[in-house]
């Protein structure tokens, strides 16, 4: 069976995996009942594979001037953004999970949930200090596979 028989709704509106990542739904992967997250190639992570991991695989940004300015460094463990990451936002990808008793509890009841966040300065001049960050968040809740659910794909 595809992804797309087992995630036909994740398929048709999200996740769209990114980077040549591709749906966790697949017989045989460790969380193959949930669709709401990507395998992501070498060099990306995150949900929909859109967070790179290292530099090497970070394409190129576009400049005001139309020149290009190639990926210098990659940062995954801190908000804060790089001087380069300022330029042209910064993402972060995050899951569910934590080490005490009430997170434990919250991420057991929907398992795989996971949120996306972009941030970029609130001005034109991507002076980040000159005013407050902009941030957009989408949260995915772990969506099971219509095939456990009876919802076709030939599944009981």
């Amino acid at each position: 069976m595809t992804s797309d028989i087992l995630c036909r709704v994740a398929t048709q509106y999200d996740p769209i995996c990114t980077n040549g990542g591709y749906l966790n739904a697949l017989p045989g992967t460790d969380k193959s009942d949930s669709c709401a997250h990507c395998i992501c190639p070498s060099g990306w992570a995150g949900v929909d594979c859109s967070a790179c991991t290292s530099a090497s695989a970070c394409p190129p940004q576009p400049m005001p001037d139309g020149s290009l300015l190639p990926a210098a460094e990659c940062t995954s463990g801190s908000v804060v953004p790089t001087a380069e990451e300022a330029l042209y936002g910064k993402t972060l990808a995050c899951t569910c999970g934590g080490d005490d008793v009430s997170t434990q509890y919250l991420c057991d009841k929907q398992p795989d949930t996971n949120w996306i966040i972009s941030l970029l300065p609130s001005n034109a001049t991507a002076d980040w200090t000159a005013g407050a960050a902009i941030a957009t968040v989408i949260e995915r809740a772990g969506t099971p596979d219509n095939v456990r659910l009876g919802g076709g794909g030939g599944g009981d």
